[in-house]
């Protein structure tokens, strides 16, 4: 008897485990303790936007998954997604490891917080950095000056090494330096060791990423019981040292500032602490993970992107020629591209939409929470489950865009020969409330940097060595694989 009503518990946790509710929206079958990790594990268990995409083809465009008992729904078509996320209870951050890596355990700096206190540090962060060029003119002037010291190290390297060019970390320094400038008042020398160990730690930090990230995402805990095997450690110890980094940044600001001069953000940030007191939201480790996230973001993604714009015209040189003829008819090589020729130049800037989507270097998005119940198309969607924007089926889908495995910047070209910048199905930086708020900028530094090295040199595979890959490095974002190429000046 023992036995049979043993047995008989066993086939209840079983039926009652596996039961979704009635009104979830649909998905794979949900497996006692595991949820969907099998199904995930079948597809691709380290490249989980490969799962999650298989089964949203299979199951619709809301489709809910079980990491575990963590529950995910997953939206892949733009129009629910841009709908959805203009809503406050679609943008929540969701509480996991990151936090705990991050800052202590609490919601803290720009990308992880919610409600109020992200409320407040958006408006205030993107208010105060345009009173430092952010989005303005200016803006543009400081980018041009940081891509010079690119020129610089290519045409010594041309001149030194033949022309052969490792583009691992050459983007890094100048890229970051143009907002550096506006948050902390100084530039990034290209050769600054400091900032280069930064970024290392950067670069490190968000690639290292375990090959059955499904579970460890499933099952937090196992990520501190094995936090070598899972890239919790060095995801930990990468950002304690960046944190620490921005620690003594803000220090050394309290210890120099002179109250009622702004030098840089970080300075009116102080300001705003000392006239507010009583204003929860402005803390001196808030400060200091804010910093964090600005020079994360501002290191990682846009010298991200720009190595795979040079990895792209070395795999397609057709495309780089087609590029290099537009910008020498329209604008010439005796004056630098600006951003006021971007309208001259409609298949640079396709070249430039094609390279986003097809990379889609966030093939997830940061998750979203909700931070209420909600009905929406008749599903009941529970408070705390955790959204997923699936960019890269969206990036990748047939029906929008008939060849999508293709490199073809053709695509954002209308009938008039008027590249299109609105297509709902292209979302690399995002949507709604939590639409990437360094977009401005991330646009400025790619367009003016690529169209002007496409102005006046030319990259190829270095004669005797093979083709680099168009595969990425898997982490948090997708990146490019180590690659060197040949650069010219153009005649």
């Amino acid at each position: 008897m023992i036995v049979l009503a043993f047995i008989l518990i066993l086939i209840a946790y079983f039926v009652l485990s596996t039961r979704r509710r009635a009104k979830e929206p649909p998905g794979p079958f949900k497996w006692p303790i595991v949820g969907n990790l099998p199904q995930i594990a079948m597809i691709n268990w380290s490249r989980v936007w490969f799962a999650i995409d298989h089964y949203s083809k299979q199951y619709g465009d809301i489709m809910g998954m079980y990491f575990g008992s963590r529950y995910v729904v997953v939206l892949s078509n733009p129009k629910d997604i841009h709908e959805v996320m203009k809503r406050d209870e679609w943008n929540g951050r969701v509480r996991d490891n990151n936090e705990k890596v991050k800052s202590s355990g609490k919601h803290l700096g720009l990308f992880l917080t919610q409600g109020e206190l992200w409320r407040e540090t958006r408006r205030f962060t993107l208010r105060n950095l345009r009173d430092f060029g952010f989005g303005k003119a200016d803006m543009e002037t400081s980018i041009m000056s940081e891509y010079r010291t690119v020129e610089e190290y290519l045409d010594n390297q041309i001149k030194t090494e033949n022309g052969e060019v490792c583009f691992d970390d050459l983007f890094g320094p100048p890229v970051v330096s143009t907002l550096w400038k506006m948050v902390a008042g100084t530039n990034c020398d290209f050769e600054d060791p400091h900032i280069r160990r930064m970024q290392q730690v950067v670069v490190d930090t968000l690639r290292r990423r375990a090959i059955g990230a499904g579970l460890f995402f499933a099952f937090q805990q196992l990520g501190r019981l094995f936090p070598e095997l899972s890239g919790f450690a060095q995801q930990r110890d990468g950002f304690k040292f960046l944190k620490d980094k921005m620690k003594e940044l803000v220090d050394e600001h309290k210890e120099t500032r002179v109250p009622g001069v702004l030098r840089d953000f970080i300075d009116v940030y102080m300001e705003e602490q000392e006239k507010n007191p009583d204003n929860p939201n402005f803390f001196d480790e808030q400060l200091a993970v804010l910093c964090m996230d600005l020079f994360v973001a501002g290191s990682d993604t846009t010298t991200n992107t720009l190595r795979f714009v040079i990895l792209y015209l070395i795999l397609h040189p057709d495309v780089m020629k087609k590029c290099q003829e537009e910008i020498d008819t329209e604008i010439g090589r005796e004056r630098q591209v600006g951003i006021s020729d971007k309208e001259k130049l409609p298949y640079t800037q396709a070249f430039l939409l094609e390279t986003d989507r097809y990379c889609s270097m966030a093939p997830i998005v940061t998750p979203h929470c909700l931070t209420k119940d909600v009905v929406y198309k008749g599903y009941e969607i529970p408070e705390g489950t955790i959204i997923f924007m699936n960019n890269w089926g969206i990036h990748r889908s047939k029906e929008r865009w008939g060849d999508p495995e293709n490199f073809r910047p053709d695509r954002f070209i209308d009938g008039n020969g008027k590249v299109i910048t609105n297509d709902e199905w292209f979302v690399p930086f995002g949507s709604g409330k939590r639409r990437c708020p360094g977009e401005i900028l991330a646009r400025a530094n790619v367009f003016l940097y690529a169209a002007n090295l496409l102005q006046h040199y030319s990259f190829s595979v270095i004669p005797g060595t093979t083709k680099p890959s168009d595969e990425p490095v898997i982490g948090l974002n997708l990146s490019a694989q180590p690659y060197s190429a040949l650069v010219e000046r153009r005649k």
